[in-house]
């Protein structure tokens, strides 16, 4: 299990997921932990990079315990979009909020 929390940590990622490559550990085997802060682009970006590798994802919104930040309507979805492989796997970010916003879906 490995965090991918920032896009400085991208590089180190992929280089660990190509020596566990090289050593027989299958990219899907890998399970990645996805910080989903304020900026979802950035998390979108880091999501889309690890989907490309192969590995799992697992999105989970930043939590402030203190109760000073709230967690948005984009990052709930984008948690919900990474989370549910089979729409994570069919289905990009985009297109699945376009289909959410045309249905009226709140998450």
């Amino acid at each position: 299990r490995f965090a991918c929390d920032t896009k400085s940590q991208i590089p180190v990622i992929e280089k660990t997921v190509r020596m566990l490559s090289d050593n027989g550990i299958k990219p899907s085997k890998i399970f990645v932990y996805v910080l989903v802060k304020q900026d979802t682009e950035d998390a979108l970006e880091r999501l889309r990079f690890l989907k490309s590798l192969g590995v799992g994802p697992f999105a989970q919104p930043y939590r402030d315990f203190e109760g000073k930040v709230t967690i948005t309507r984009e990052q709930r979805r984008i948690a919900r979009w990474c989370n549910h492989k089979a729409i994570f796997q069919t289905v990009d970010y985009a297109e699945y909020n376009d289909r959410l916003r045309a249905k009226q879906i709140t998450l």
